[in-house]
């Protein structure tokens, strides 16, 4: 029996199958634990983008990230109006993000970097606050990593690739923001020699199919921006403009949000209120940016450090989710540039000796297990116990949900007071046992009455009153309820 040695036995060709258990235990735990309960609620933009996603005739007036809100409408229909159903969605399209992250990485550096980075970036608070929220945001990303695996595979001559690198532009022209990519990838397809002569080298049916997506997905986006113009002013992000010194915030906010924890930020995406800095996510961007700074002579990084300028500047313009999500895959290919100078420099201290190998592993894997620990401390226990944070969310229609499902008001009216149009549209798709019924002011007697917190109590004189509070740490009244007293 050959015998092997210890190089051998660590190095064998299924040595990354822990590390791919690893990958799919992160995936599992990272988006999918507590759903429904991290954030507390809806928030706002949340709650917008279901209503509008009731049903196809508003998404196809309003197709802003298509691919969510087909999705969502799917779950919709599926699973009711919940939390998790809502949410759903953009989970699933973070778990490709993902795994076309994943792909994209191991080209530039190699299977390890990626796998590491890939851990690091899904564990990761500034990926969370995206992926798990219902608005759809995090679509922006899959269609810029994409567009950039497209550029990869047109580089090794793969040109059937270019159909798809023309979906991802139109995926992108329908995405907040997302016009301002498309064409800086526009720009670098034929500026760029290299990129220019792979189109070049296509089949003529590949050129006329890329054309078609292209010209179709094109004039679909301008017959949309003229019937409606809220949807121009959307994907560009210009509904209202910031000032100029609003504007320079934003930025900042956005682009910090990756390396720094800053106070007075967006509650409904970053903690609030406290200030700290992730050094290790600063120094390897940092020094992935010096990296593929020398080496802008390859075209595919001066690519990458150009469309990172303009998302930054174009992150300015939006002081929500959408502008901190479109810096996530930059930051991701930074991160990655920086982890692979760290590992090349590690290994080139020490022996080519497969003792020393091993051993020099064991400080960076102490440094990947703070990294992860900070990232669930901030996004699982920090970012959910703040009073600012559960402001920002919403419990209105959960709360609501459940009382008009409680047993005793099957088959009868129930009556909600509530101007909120949003509310009023995701009640009516949900199925209660109640069948509510939505007025401005309560004339008409019934049986149970779901009232506004300021209601004036002495107006129902003989009514029973019951608070539906949400979770907050004050315990804020959502909802009053009032019954009718039950018979003698």
């Amino acid at each position: 029996m050959k015998t092997r040695t210890l190089k051998q036995l660590l190095l064998y060709n299924y040595r990354y199958l822990f590390a791919y258990l690893i990958i799919i235990g992160f995936v599992a735990y990272f988006l999918g634990w507590q759903l429904g309960h991290i954030g507390p609620g809806l928030s706002g933009p949340e709650l917008n983008t279901a209503a509008r996603h009731l049903n196809l005739s508003d998404i196809i007036h309003q197709p802003i990230y298509p691919l969510q809100a087909v999705l969502q409408w799917i779950s919709i229909k599926a699973f009711g109006v919940s939390i998790v159903a809502l949410r759903l969605p953009s989970v699933l399209i973070a778990i490709l993000v993902a795994v076309c992250l994943y792909n994209l990485l191991k080209k530039w550096f190699g299977k390890q970097t990626a796998l590491l980075s890939t851990a690091i970036f899904i564990s990761a608070d500034w990926f969370l606050f995206t992926a798990r929220q219902g608005t759809g945001s995090i679509e922006f990303s899959l269609w810029l990593v994409l567009a950039l695996v497209c550029f990869t595979k047109l580089l090794e001559h793969k040109t059937q690739w270019l159909v798809l690198f023309s979906l991802t532009l139109v995926g992108l022209l329908f995405t907040p923001l997302g016009p301002y990519a498309a064409i800086t990838f526009f720009a670098s397809l034929f500026s760029c020699r290299i990129f220019r002569e792979r189109a070049v080298e296509a089949k003529p049916l590949v050129k006329i199919g890329a054309v078609s997506v292209l010209v179709v997905g094109l004039a679909a986006s301008i017959y949309t921006s003229v019937i409606n113009i809220e949807f121009l002013k959307n994907i560009f992000n210009v509904s209202q403009m910031p000032g100029i010194g609003q504007f320079f915030k934003n930025v900042i906010y956005n682009t910090a949000g990756v390396v720094a924890i800053l106070p007075d930020a967006n509650p409904a995406i970053s903690p609030t209120g406290v200030f700290f800095v992730r050094f290790f996510e600063l120094i390897f961007i940092l020094f992935g940016v010096i990296m593929l700074w020398r080496t802008r002579v390859n075209r595919l990084n001066l690519t990458v450090l150009v469309l990172s300028v303009v998302l930054v500047v174009a992150s300015g313009l939006s002081s929500g989710s959408r502008g901190g999500s479109i810096v996530l895959i930059p930051a991701a290919i930074y991160m990655t540039a920086g982890i692979r100078h760290l590992m090349h420099r590690w290994k080139r201290t020490f022996p080519k000796n497969p003792y020393a190998r091993v051993a020099a592993f064991l400080p960076l894997g102490v440094l990947f297990f703070f990294i992860v620990a900070l990232h669930y401390v901030s996004y699982f226990d920090l970012w959910p116990s703040q009073t600012a944070t559960h402001y920002a969310f919403s419990q209105d229609v959960p709360l609501l949900q459940k009382e008009l499902n409680r047993s005793r008001y099957s088959n009868k009216r129930c009556y909600v007071q509530t101007p909120d149009m949003t509310i009023q549209k995701l009640i009516r798709a949900s199925k209660t046992r109640c069948t509510p019924y939505f007025v401005q002011s309560v004339t008409t007697p019934a049986d149970t009455l779901v009232l506004s917190p300021d209601v004036n109590k002495s107006t129902y004189p003989d009514r029973i009153f019951q608070p539906l509070v949400g979770e907050t740490k004050e315990g804020n009244v959502r909802w009053i309820v009032a019954h009718s007293p039950l018979p003698q």
